[in-house]
């Protein structure tokens, strides 16, 4: 007859899916004197960790900066990056450090166009 089967080995994966196995012996008792062996299978297999792994996000590049807010005398500008490259999934983790970045520009003095003053008397 069959042993009990024994502890189901290792999985060969930690998500995403693997396989795991399983055996018994025809021991209990092994045949003898022409007597018959154990009917069906000496080992077994099942699917395991099938759930997906997890994955980390990933930045974009940064966009172009937008336009200056100021011709002269010192604007800002910004620009931005998403964090989807990829997105994180199933329990991944999200991005680290900032989706935005700021800057100055356009900081040279505004000109200044001359005036006259009024005529003397």
């Amino acid at each position: 007859g069959w042993t009990d089967f024994g502890d189901w080995s290792e999985c060969s994966a930690k998500c995403g899916g693997g396989s795991q196995s399983r055996s018994r012996s025809c021991t209990n008792p092994a045949p003898l004197h022409g007597g018959a062996g154990c009917q069906g299978h000496g080992s077994q297999n099942q699917n395991c960790n099938t759930q997906a792994c997890p994955i980390n996000g990933g930045w974009t590049d940064f966009g172009d900066w937008s336009e200056c807010s100021a011709k002269c005398g010192g604007g800002s500008q910004s620009r931005s990056r998403s964090c989807t490259n990829p997105a994180p999934q199933h329990g991944g983790a999200g991005c680290q450090g900032h989706g935005s970045q700021n800057q100055n520009c356009n900081t040279q003095a505004c000109p200044i166009n001359g005036g006259w003053t009024d005529f003397g008397d």
